[in-house]
């Protein structure tokens, strides 16, 4: 079994990269499965929404340092799950340190499987910068795609029409056709449950049992979170 390090990718900021790097957190730590976990998103910390808030075990990166990203890959081959949480603005710094480090042997050396997260909602342009990184990415890591829907909708519509740029697009054609992502639904949380989710400090399942959250809202959590949950089974096990 190789070892899989799990980054999010995207341009985009707001699309939900950090939540699907909490949500991947809370699944493995719910099952007690053990991981090494990253937040590379700097200008996010100490904030609400980062990473390292809900999983304040994870280790800080400066993605503009080639160490330390040379530090992130090979600590990751050390380990069989690592979760990277990485910036909005990372293409600059870690599109162009992954092209000079990624070859396959070096991969196979490491016996390290990369596995790349993009987000996107239902707005304008977020898959497009997920296509972007695909574009340079390419065969160098599989791709999982996060369909977010981030707010509830009283009338749901199919996903394929929610997220249109990416089922109906000639390049969200070309992308499924050359890369075959698995796909994750992220249904829209209750702004003030996610509010409240953000505030705890905690990973979702733990803010489910928090008496000092209201119930209501630790139940909306626990749902949401756990339809996730079942989806990422499929994806990581």
């Amino acid at each position: 079994m190789k070892n899989k390090l799990y980054i999010t990718l995207g341009g985009k900021g707001g699309v939900g990269k950090t939540v699907i790097a909490v949500l991947l957190a809370d699944f493995f730590n719910k099952h007690e499965i053990p991981f090494l976990a990253y937040d590379c998103d700097t200008e996010n910390a100490g904030k609400a929404a980062a990473f390292s808030t809900a999983y304040p075990q994870a280790e800080r990166v400066n993605i503009r340092s080639i160490a330390d990203c040379d530090r992130l890959i090979t600590e990751a081959a050390k380990h069989e799950i690592t979760i990277a949480d990485l910036p909005a603005n990372a293409s600059g710094d870690f599109l162009e340190w992954w092209e000079a480090v990624s070859q396959p042997d070096t991969l196979e050396s490491l016996n390290l499987v990369v596995v790349g997260i993009g987000s996107i909602t239902p707005e304008p342009g977020t898959f497009a910068s997920v296509a972007q990184w695909a574009s340079r990415l390419q065969d160098s890591m599989r791709y999982v795609v996060s369909l977010n829907h981030r707010t509830q909708q009283r009338v749901a519509l199919p996903r394929e029409k929610s997220f249109h740029e990416y089922f109906d697009s000639d390049t969200g054609r070309r992308f499924r056709e050359a890369f075959t992502p698995y796909e994750i639904e992220v249904a829209g949380l209750y702004d003030g449950s996610m509010s409240r989710l953000a505030k705890s400090g905690k990973l979702p399942s733990l803010a489910a049992a928090d008496p000092d959250i209201p119930i209501l809202d630790r139940t909306r959590i626990k749902t949401w979170a756990g339809q996730v949950h079942n989806q990422l089974r499929g994806a990581l096990l």
